[in-house]
């Protein structure tokens, strides 16, 4: 299977940047680390971008 092109990869990993900063907008941090749906979700973005 050929590897995606490292433009598209970039693509990938902005729009999850994107996605973790709209997750997050307006909170504080102990907002944030209170709220376990938005961890997560912040999580699954970033490993996303990682494994990219």
């Amino acid at each position: 299977m050929p590897s995606r092109d490292w433009q598209l990869r970039l693509q990938d990993i902005l729009e999850s940047i994107r996605e973790i900063e709209r997750r997050k907008k307006g909170m504080t941090f102990e907002e944030f680390a209170k709220n376990q749906t938005t961890i997560k979700a912040v999580l699954s973005d970033f490993i996303i971008t990682v494994k990219l």
